[in-house]
Formats: C-alpha cells, sequence, structure tokens
C-alpha cells in the first residue's frame, strides 16, 4: 500500500479498540474494508507509468521524512531523489520525445522535436473528463491469497457494473462527477477465498475528486532556465567559439548533436542538439514552479486527480502576456510568433460559446513623472522621456499605441465547462523591467565591445535601463494589478466567483554575496565568484576583469534593492491567508536581506489574493555565485562557477561533458555561464557564434532558478495551494499526512 493511500472501512467499527481494560479481552482486528486510489491522478501524462514514477519517488520522500518528524522540502527532495535516478539530461528528459503528454504532438517550427503544449492541441477529454480509473484493493482479509473478487459498482440513476478480476490493485473505471453533484458511485466487493466461506463488504462512496489548477505569468512560472531536455554541448575540443581570458576558447552546442557524447552515455540522439521544452518558444517545462506544485498536488491527493492547464510564458507582463498579445523571440526559427493573451486563452478553453465581450479597457502612456495612474477604465504605462512618444522599446507589440483598446471576451462559473479551482500567477517582473536591469548590470562601461554588445541587446532584447526606471515603473504596479484582478473576475470562470482563488508568487532574490556581503559583489572575494560566473561573457568584452579590485556592489545592489521593493512592496497589496508563513517571511526580508532598500508601504493595491512569499529565507544563501570548496584536484564540475575552455586542445579546468545541468549545487540560480552551458539560446536562424546569437546563448534564462530553485518555491506554492483547499473544505480526504509536510 502507497504512503499516502487512504483506507476506508466499510462498516461501523464500533469501539475501535474494543474493551479490553480489565476483562483482558485483546482489540478487536481491523474489519475487511476497501481501500482506493486514483491511478494517473495527473493526466498531462498520457502514460499512467509516468505519473507512478514521479509518485514513487515522492512517496518514498514523504514517508523517509515523515519518520524523521522533518518538514519541508517535499517537492525539493523529490527532485533530489529524481535526479538521482536519472542520466546526465535530468528526469524531465526521459521519453520527452515520444507520447508522454496528452496532447497531439504541434510542430513548433523549430525542429521536428520540438513540441508546443497548447489548449488546442490536448486530448478533447482531457479539459473536462469522461472518467479516472482507481485501483481498488480488499484490506483486513487473512485469506486473500489466491482469492478473486466480484466488485459492484452501484449508481444512483443507472445499473450497476459488475467487475470479475483481482482483489489488489484491480482497475476500476468511475465516471467523472462534479464535486457539487450531490450522488457518488458506490463500491462493494464479494471476497471469493480458495478454501473459505464468502466474504461480503458492504458498499463505499467512491467519487473522485478533479481539481482545475491554471497556471499563467511570466519566465519565472514556465520553467526558464530548466528545460525538459538540456542542449547538446559539442564535446570536441577542436569546435569552439571565440576566445575568452587569455586565450581559453569557449565551447558551442551542437547543431546536429554529438554522436560520441550520445553513445558514451547510451543517450537517444536528437536532431537538432538544441534545448527542448514543453513549450519552446514559451521555454515552459516540467520543471517550472507551477508545475511541479499541480503535480504535487496530485501526488498529495489519492482520492483525486489533477487537470492542469498551463499558459505561463517567458517574457509576459501584464498588459503584453496575460491581457493583449506578445511578441516572442524567434529563437532557433527565422521568425518571431505572437503568443496569445494568456487570460484570453484560458477563457476560451473553458468557457462555452459564445462567449460575451466582458471587459474592456484603454492605454494611456503617461510621463515618467506620474506615479499613478489616471482613475477610471485605463491602463497606464510610461512615455519615453526623451520624446513623449510611447516607449517603443519596451512596448513587445506596436499595436498597443497610446489609446488603444485592450478587449476580451470570457463567461462566469454558469456558463463555463467547469470552473477553476485555484490560478497560480507570477507577474510584475518584467512590468518593472528586470530583463533590462539586469543588462544594465552585467555591461562593465569602458570595454572595448560595450557599445556594440548594447546596440545588439537592444535589438534584440530591448531596452537596458537603469535602475530608477524600474522603480518609476513600480509606481504603476498596483493599477496594474487592480486592472488584472478585475480582468480575471470579469473573463474567468472561478468556482464561487471567488478572486481570493489566486496565489501570485513572490521572486526569489538572486544575489546574496557571503557573510561579509549582502550583496554578492559587495567584498572582493565575492566579486571574484561574481566574475567567475559569468567570465564566459569576457571575451564579448563584458564583466571583463580589467575593473581590478572595484567592488561590484554598485553594479548589483541597485538592482538588488529594485527587487527587494517588489517583493516586500507587493506584500502589502494583498493577504498571505493561504501562505501561512508569508508574513514572518516578508518581516525577514525587511529586516535582513532588504535592509535599506526601499520597500515602504507607497503605491498600495487593493486585491483579494493571496501573496506566496515563505521560501525568501530558504532560498536566500543560493544565489547564483554561492559555492562551497571542492578539491581543484577533481574538477569540481558542479560547484564550479567558471566557464570550461579550451587551451592548447585540451579542457580546463574541467571536461565540458562532465557538466551536469541538473546535479544538486550550491547555487539555486542560473548564472550567465549556466544559461550558456544548459540552454544556448540562439538569437535566430543564422549560423551558431555570431553576435547575437553568442549574447542571446549567455543572456536568455540567466538569473532564474534552476530545476532545484524552483522546486524549494514550488513547495511553498504547494502548500499555500493544500492550506487553501483546506480551508476551504475541498482538501482530499487522503492528504493529511501529506499537509504535515508543510511547515
Amino acid at each position: 500500500m502507497r504512503l499516502l493511500r487512504l483506507s476506508v472501512s466499510a462498516t461501523r467499527t464500533g469501539l475501535a479498540l474494543g474493551l479490553a481494560l480489565l476483562s483482558g479481552i485483546a482489540a478487536a482486528a481491523p474489519a475487511p474494508s476497501i481501500s482506493w486510489e486514483v491511478n494517473n491522478r495527473f493526466p498531462l501524462y498520457k502514460k499512467v507509468e509516468d505519473f507512478r514514477h514521479y509518485l514513487d519517488a515522492a512517496n518514498d520522500v514523504a514517508k523517509e521524512r515523515l519518520g524523521a518528524g522533518q518538514t519541508g522540502d517535499w517537492v525539493l527532495e523529490t527532485e533530489h531523489t529524481l535526479q538521482g535516478l536519472a542520466d546526465a539530461r535530468g528526469w524531465a528528459a526521459k521519453d520527452f520525445n515520444v507520447a508522454k503528454f496528452n496532447e497531439e504532438v504541434v510542430a513548433c517550427g523549430v525542429s521536428p522535436t520540438a513540441r508546443c503544449v497548447t489548449i488546442q492541441s490536448l486530448a478533447p477529454d482531457y479539459v473536462q473528463p469522461k472518467s479516472h480509473d482507481i485501483l481498488a484493493s480488499v484490506e483486513n482479509v487473512a485469506t486473500i491469497a489466491g482469492a478473486a473478487c466480484t466488485w459492484t459498482l452501484s449508481f444512483s440513476n443507472a445499473p450497476p457494473t459488475l467487475i470479475f478480476g483481482a482483489c489488489s490493485n484491480q482497475k476500476i473505471t468511475i465516471p467523472f462527477t462534479a464535486p457539487e453533484d450531490a450522488d457518488a458511485p458506490r463500491l462493494s466487493v464479494i471476497v471469493r477465498p480458495a478454501g473459505g466461506a464468502e466474504i461480503d463488504i458492504a458498499p463505499i462512496p467512491v467519487r473522485v475528486r478533479d481539481y482545475l489548477i491554471v497556471g499563467v505569468g511570466d519566465s519565472f512560472a514556465a520553467g526558464v532556465g530548466s528545460p525538459d531536455a538540456p542542449v547538446t554541448m559539442d564535446r570536441n575540443p577542436h569546435h569552439t567559439l571565440g576566445s575568452i581570458n587569455g586565450g581559453f576558447h569557449g565551447p558551442i552546442y551542437s547543431p546536429w548533436g554529438d554522436p560520441a557524447y550520445a553513445q558514451e552515455l547510451a543517450l537517444p540522439l536528437r536532431a537538432d542538439g538544441g534545448p527542448q521544452y514543453l513549450n519552446v518558444f514559451c521555454h515552459r517545462s516540467q520543471y517550472g514552479l507551477q508545475f511541479r506544485a499541480a503535480l504535487h498536488l496530485a501526488v498529495a491527493s489519492p482520492h483525486s486527480a489533477v487537470t492542469f492547464l498551463d499558459y505561463s510564458c517567458t517574457g509576459a507582463r501584464v498588459l503584453e502576456g496575460l491581457l493583449s498579445r506578445f511578441k516572442l523571440d524567434a529563437g532557433y526559427a527565422a521568425q518571431a510568433q505572437y503568443e496569445p493573451a494568456q487570460i484570453a486563452e484560458v477563457a476560451r478553453g473553458l468557457c462555452k460559446s459564445p462567449m460575451k465581450d466582458v471587459f474592456e479597457r484603454r492605454i494611456k502612456y503617461v510621463a515618467r513623472s506620474a506615479t499613478s495612474c489616471e482613475a477610471g477604465a485605463l491602463f497606464c504605462d510610461y512615455d519615453d522621456p526623451t520624446t513623449g512618444a510611447p516607449k517603443g522599446a519596451f512596448r513587445n507589440d506596436p499595436a498597443l499605441h497610446d489609446g488603444s483598446r485592450v478587449a476580451l471576451k470570457g463567461c462566469g462559473e454558469s456558463s463555463a465547462v467547469r470552473p477553476i479551482d485555484y490560478l497560480l500567477l507570477s507577474i510584475g517582473g518584467n512590468d518593472i523591467g528586470f530583463a533590462p536591469l539586469i543588462a544594465n548590470e552585467a555591461l562593465a562601461s569602458g570595454t572595448g565591445d560595450f557599445d556594440a554588445i548594447r546596440n545588439v541587446l537592444k535589438s534584440t532584447g530591448g531596452d537596458i535601463e537603469p535602475p530608477e526606471v524600474g522603480m518609476a515603473r513600480l509606481d504603476l504596479l498596483p493599477a496594474k494589478y487592480e486592472q488584472l484582478q478585475a480582468a480575471i473576475d470579469a473573463v474567468l470562470p472561478m468556482r464561487g466567483a471567488d478572486s481570493s482563488r489566486v496565489l501570485l508568487s513572490a521572486y526569489p532574490l538572486a544575489d546574496r554575496g557571503d557573510d561579509d556581503s549582502r550583496v554578492c559583489g559587495d567584498t572582493i572575494e565575492s566579486a571574484k565568484r561574481a566574475d567567475a560566473s559569468m567570465n564566459g561573457l569576457n571575451y564579448l568584452g563584458a564583466f571583463a576583469d580589467d575593473l581590478g579590485d572595484r567592488p561590484k556592489a554598485d553594479l548589483a545592489r541597485s538592482t538588488h534593492d529594485t527587487a527587494c521593493a517588489l517583493d516586500v512592496r507587493r506584500s502589502y497589496w494583498m493577504n498571505g491567508a493561504d501562505d501561512v508563513n508569508g508574513a514572518s517571511a516578508v518581516e525577514w526580508m525587511k529586516a535582513s536581506a532588504c535592509a535599506g532598500a526601499p520597500t515602504d508601504a507607497s503605491g498600495q493595491a487593493a486585491l483579494k489574493w493571496s501573496y506566496v512569499s515563505s521560501f525568501a529565507r530558504e532560498f536566500w544563501p543560493h544565489s547564483f555565485c554561492a559555492t562551497t570548496y571542492c578539491d581543484p584536484d577533481a574538477g569540481c564540475p558542479r560547484e564550479r562557477l567558471e566557464m570550461p575552455g579550451v587551451s592548447g586542445w585540451m579542457w580546463k579546468p574541467y571536461e565540458i561533458g562532465r557538466y551536469r545541468p541538473y546535479a544538486s549545487r550550491s547555487r539555486w540560480m542560473r548564472t550567465f555561464n549556466d544559461a550558456y552551458l544548459i540552454v544556448n539560446w540562439q538569437a535566430n536562424s543564422g549560423r551558431p557564434g555570431s553576435l547575437a546569437n553568442a549574447i542571446a546563448a549567455f543572456a536568455t534564462d540567466a538569473l532564474h532558478p534552476s530545476a532545484e530553485g524552483a522546486a524549494a518555491i514550488a513547495d511553498t506554492l504547494f502548500c499555500a495551494l493544500a492550506n487553501g483547499l483546506k480551508r476551504r473544505g475541498e482538501l482530499d480526504d487522503g492528504a493529511s499526512d501529506a499537509l504535515k509536510l508543510c511547515p
């Protein structure tokens, strides 16, 4: 029996332990009973074996942690267990190019192996399942070996179904019933032992609850930095790119795969060698924190299933991404494409036709001196301070000009195929311009290629902006959130029209230094580590070592303070009812990690969402330049921050094939070097090694959580999700053990 399986007594047990105080009579033996669990609780996996493989690992971790009296880190330790069982590509890559998901294979225009999971490609019965298969077993029958069982599934409005079969793990199909339906099927069994009397076990109700969880948002939600299958790097020391750091030549990804590498590790050879994602344009993967939280809800709920719809996409902002279309990075394809508005796509997948016009807002571009949006049906952003026109480079879609309108169709719960139980949300970082801030931080002025690199980045990735611009944009974020809340309320069929069924995740603080420095780069030693984590950029002229002993605090602190302001200020705008430790985490941030940052309560918003932030303290020591000592003679590829390179036709400081993308590390953030070695995103279909492609390979997916980091955040998100369902009386009755793992 699995750890999280519930055993249900089929008869009244009376006094459970008997009356044995004075008479010496032993406690009564447990009555014969039926236990059951849903076979595939996460039907996005088409093959039940894929879910059960994850389930077994998670249950082993749960059993060990509960036995030791430990709480927290369930998803994180499951991640460690799965990677220990996987090959060099990581657990998510297993059978990735086979029909693993409950969807039709949709070519993304990138390669024959690329796939894009969208609502259009999901199997017809996925969003509205017709039935679920359960595994039923007889418990507490001594003569069960060799017995045969006749199972009866009874209905209030249909003839019963008889199943002749096994007495253990008998698969039985249960028709789907919504939670509000009064009558659930009832399951009984007659046990026929090989040499004894029949045992008739009375019926028990068998209702499979199917949670509808929807994920929307940006790169942190999607799983950026951790593709399902990483890029294949060329191990040939004669195949290198550029010159870095005193004559070193950097590694290059192998466009056609690396046969020698694949043969050595017994790996299947991919056609293109590029990274593989659930959605390659959106960089959406199974390592995404929303994906993992929904998957663990399924693991924790033996009598339930989780229908998970994931629309998260890298680069998304409140307007461009959630409420309007968003132009995606072309990547390996010849042309970029527009991704539809995520909120509109959720409604299109869940609402019955025809949908109604329910939301409309006009766009207004305001001066940088403005600290709030005008009243009324407006959606505000800043204009270009030099021209007064809308900020073209930051504005992703040229159709969104001043005065244009955003209109959405939607429905309420009564007009939907089914309502949403919880909406998982990560948004806001791109609205204040994290990417432009990071680009500004990453490029040191006064180097030879500085101007050329900035021009390339502007043409391929948007603006490069100082932190004060991000702080200015933060002033408009409360109004954007309120408009987003209004859109969710009007457009999406939330269960009970309940806006509090939205969980907004905080962002991890990426740049802790060490015991003597709050920010990586504050001290000479931590500055050296920061240099090492991005030394692959040096051959481009960025982060050059000619800064000498100059601390990098002035390059990193302002971005850190902007991130602190975003995380802490948002805690004033909403409650933390579902994240029970969130308030203490925010107080810790204000007193420690974010001390001195502008974290006042200015710019209030009135939101009904629940803020999820309690992972912040655990995440903080695992910044992008965190490392631990290891023997230099061993190479230590897991903890090494610097890029491996070739000098004298030899790999140094370690051979590129020893780099493991999903090995456990001190750092939980992808560095610029990690992004190059794991994703190596190409900005266009031109030759690898062009300046634009080289910059994209380093910058795209950098400073995002690793698979470990995303798992640590998913632990908090899962617990908030489970707590919210419990508070509403909707949590699976077999999830009590799993809830004990939440701190």
